[in-house]
């Protein structure tokens, strides 16, 4: 075919899969234009045949055997693939006539493409008939500007008409391409189907076109023999492009590799973890959309985590389960997929809430030990970008992500039971106390105040003497529970030990603290923890007292001992279910 390969990369097609959008014809209409476009062109190239004289079958047969080569030969690239079937039927075009041009391009790119790989019939279909009608409007411009077509010599002497067949060819066929896919992608960005591959295009043409010319040239001063020549080296070199573009493609995965071994083998931190999948796998599978998710095992779900996404602000936290989407899919088998083309699964997504697969999509599972830990999944909206060696290359990937993973959530799980409480799960005295005076050393800094509330719940024996130690752990539950919703998330909340718990709100001055304070009592008083066995509520009431650094004490043990203080002698000693003010009571007399 002559025009770059990106093109025809481009045109696999699916049904339902795509992102036709709409009802009706409209959703059809990428279908239909191919089928159109397809058949049209074809029967255009067979019409005008009838009417050819073949001179020299042995040219006609070496040009469609170079044909093949060249359609054999294309140079993969990240952008897509250069093809040098240009070189071929730009002379071919100018020497046998673009009708005889058409068919010869049309059997290479059928023998040395389409069988080949088993490509769609329908992409087939229009790719041929996009061949023929390109190849034949150019070869109108060409005699429309007085270019003369045969074997005789004066032919390569006609440069503008030569222009205007190069011109005649690309336009129509961007065009024709472009139309198709801004059918089939109507919600896609125009860029992708107009612009960039314009650029790949352009290569093809910078490379081709003057190897063409040099054909005719050749064709004029030495001969068929030495012009052919040419093909020779051309398709030699197209090979040893091909191994070059292949071996650098290797070493950049090997560099990559490395170097995400050697960041992954420093770092204990999940999210880090993350950082790095994202940094390796831009190096390995192009994408323009990417997520990691991690494996919770206490739902049995997956978690977004970090991801490339338009949506991305929406998606970040939201769980999937097993099966759902692609990366569900590759959850639920522990196997890496690849999905080339987005018609051969129809509807497939990458994620739940994201669009149809319209391009090249790829999911590796994160196993460790056996265990799933995670995910990793990229998508691209151009079809055939991704494929079994990117798959490859990610599961390695992924092998790498999945220990470092694993190793970051066991050391972060382990941090995290340092400083918890195993029973209510919030922070215990030993973590508090340090961050208690790191808070305190900040204030002194900002000029601010950190006030303390310690907390008890009243009467906490008697309920478990009365209803059971089960109902009592429901108490404290449920005065853990009010305190979480009722504080910032810059506050710190731990248990102090037994029913006693310990609030450190950083520039709350003792009012503020009160207001705080009282909310919990109130919300603990008023929600029943429990029933009894006759269906009654069973309530309990939590007694507080506050103390405010610099005002009250200027060290961490004196001003825990003033919020206790106020606690026993404000609270306790007054009926319970209050709240006391350290301030206040060092104002009273004694």
């Amino acid at each position: 075919m002559m025009s770059s390969g990106m093109f025809r990369r481009w045109l696999k097609f699916g049904g339902s899969g795509g992102r036709s959008g709409g009802p009706g014809w409209l959703a059809r209409s990428f279908r239909v234009y191919a089928m159109a476009v397809g058949f049209g062109g074809l029967a255009w190239m067979a019409w005008s045949l009838q009417t050819v004289e073949v001179a020299d079958w042995g040219s006609v047969g070496l040009f469609t055997a170079f044909a093949i080569l060249a359609e054999w030969s294309y140079v993969q690239l990240a952008e897509g693939f250069i093809s040098p079937s240009l070189a071929v039927l730009l002379p071919a075009a100018v020497l046998h006539g673009p009708e005889l041009a058409a068919a010869m391009g049309s059997v290479g790119f059928l023998l040395g493409h389409v069988l080949p790989i088993r490509r769609d019939w329908l992409a087939a279909v229009f790719n041929l008939g996009q061949l023929a009608a390109s190849l034949l409007v150019a070869g109108g411009v060409y005699t429309l500007l007085g270019g003369h077509t045969g074997l005789g010599m004066g032919a390569v002497l006609d440069v503008v008409p030569l222009a205007g067949l190069t011109i005649g060819y690309f336009v129509v066929n961007h065009g024709l391409v472009g139309i198709h896919m801004s059918l089939r992608h109507r919600r896609v960005d125009w860029k992708l189907f107009w612009i960039e591959p314009a650029r790949v295009d352009l290569v093809t043409f910078a490379i081709c076109v003057p190897i063409g010319v040099a054909v005719l040239i050749l064709y004029r001063v030495a001969g068929p023999f030495i012009a052919d020549s040419l093909y020779v080296a051309l398709f030699m070199g197209a090979h040893l492009l091909r191994v070059l573009v292949r071996l650098e493609a290797v070493n950049r995965e090997l560099t990559s590799l490395y170097e995400t071994t050697r960041e992954l083998t420093g770092t204990l931190r999940e999210d880090e973890v993350e950082k790095i999948a994202f940094r390796a796998a831009a190096a390995l599978a192009p994408h323009d959309r990417a997520v990691f998710l991690r494996w919770d095992r206490t739902i049995e779900q997956l978690v977004v985590g970090r991801l490339i996404h338009p949506q991305a602000d929406d998606l970040r936290g939201a769980r999937i389960r097993p099966g759902e989407a692609l990366v569900g899919e590759v959850a639920l088998t522990q196997e890496g997929k690849v999905i080339i083309d987005g018609r051969s699964q129809p509807g497939m997504r990458l994620i739940p809430a994201d669009d149809p697969i319209i391009g090249s999509a790829l999911a590796v599972p994160l196993v460790a030990d056996g265990r799933l830990v995670g995910v990793l999944a990229v998508s691209r909206s151009v079809p055939g970008t991704l494929n079994k060696g990117h798959l490859r290359v990610m599961s390695i990937l992924a092998g790498q992500l999945a220990t470092a993973a694993d190793r970051a959530s066991r050391y972060q799980e382990a941090s995290r039971l340092a400083i918890t409480d195993s029973k209510t799960g919030i922070f215990n005295y030993r973590y508090f106390y340090e961050r208690l005076r790191d808070e305190m050393a900040k204030a002194d800094d900002l000029g601010t105040s950190v006030s303390l509330i310690f907390i008890d719940i009243d009467f906490l024996k008697e309920i478990n003497d009365r209803y059971g130690h089960a109902m009592g752990d429901a108490a404290i539950e449920e005065v853990v529970r009010v305190i979480g919703q009722s504080i910032r998330t810059t506050d710190v909340a731990a248990r102090y030990g037994g029913e006693e718990f310990v609030i450190a709100l950083p520039g709350a001055e003792p009012a503020e603290a009160l207001a705080v304070a009282e909310r919990i009592r109130v919300a603990v008083e008023r929600t029943p923890f429990g029933k009894t066995a006759e269906d009654a509520p069973i309530r309990t009431t939590v007694s507080a007292g506050i103390a405010t650094y610099p005002h009250d004490a200027g060290m961490v043990d004196d001003l825990i001992f003033r919020a206790d203080e106020a606690l026993y002698v404000g609270s306790k000693r007054r009926g319970r279910n209050r709240v006391a003010v350290y301030q206040s009571l060092s104002e009273q007399p004694s």
